[in-house]
């Protein structure tokens, strides 16, 4: 009978190898080709990754309100809604807002049925209609936002579903963010080098993996009383603070390493 040793130690040998792999960090994409096994060539390279954050302010807000109604009578229940709305939108000229800025952008009307016994049998039995219409309406004035919200609950409106913080020039800011996470994965690639005796040459391979900008929103859920608030470090303006908006790039790079 064959002696089963060789097997167990070669066993051994692979739990002991998977065991190591498994102790390693998390990979922090970083790559030091030293010989150009990885590339097929004679370069030796280096490969980082790079993150940056930029922070700014908001300048456009948009608040969405919904108006909703309910009659037994179809003409009367869209009747009652169209009055709203119209108020509504005559708030535009109070608050100087440019035409295009203010929009219905949600109409929806549907038959609300009796929940009875009679129901179940079969016999659907109209209770009243439901007309519901949703207006956004765009700011550039903070100060504007908690006298446009009272405005608006004074009108009749039932619901502002969204309050939403905007920047209007990311790409600017986006740009920024790119050219500093960039920056990030060549100092990133100088101190790996200088670790191994040597210095960063030039980029032979930029990538950008993701960049991420935009704004956040509020989705109050208000009748009557109108009071939130976003946590930030901009002044706060009738009771809201504004915040930041974060705009993320991410870039990976290759360098060439040269000896010093």
């Amino acid at each position: 009978m064959k002696s089963k040793r060789p097997v167990r130690l070669a066993l051994a040998a692979l739990i002991l190898v998977l065991s190591q792999l498994a102790a390693l960090p998390p990979a922090q994409a970083v790559r030091v080709n030293t010989r150009g096994a990885c590339t097929g060539d004679d370069r030796r390279t280096v490969s980082t990754e790079g993150q940056a954050t930029v922070y700014v302010n908001p300048d456009r807000f948009t608040v969405v309100a919904g108006v909703e109604t309910y009659d037994k009578n179809l003409a009367s229940a869209y009747a009652r809604n169209g009055k709203v709305v119209e108020a509504v939108l005559g708030l535009a000229k109070k608050y100087k807002l440019p035409a295009g800025t203010v929009q219905t952008d949600y109409i929806s009307v549907h038959p609300e049925y009796d929940r009875s016994n009679s129901f179940h049998k079969g016999d659907k039995v109209i209770e009243a209609f439901h007309v519901s219409k949703r207006i956004s309406m765009k700011l550039e004035d903070p100060k504007a936002i908690g006298p446009l919200i009272e405005d608006l609950i004074s009108l009749g409106v039932n619901s502002i579903s969204k309050v939403s913080f905007e920047r209007s020039n990311l790409r600017e800011h986006a740009d920024k963010a790119r050219q500093m996470a960039l920056k990030a994965a060549q100092e990133k690639a100088s101190l790996l080098a200088n670790e191994l005796g040597m210095k960063v040459g030039k980029a032979v391979w930029v990538s950008e993996d993701s960049t991420s900008s935009g704004g956040y929103s509020f989705f109050p859920n208000l009748s009557n009383n109108v009071s939130f608030q976003q946590p930030g470090d901009m002044e706060a303006s009738d009771g809201i603070a504004l915040g930041q908006i974060p705009v993320k790039a991410r870039v990976n790079a290759t360098f060439e390493l040269e000896d010093k």
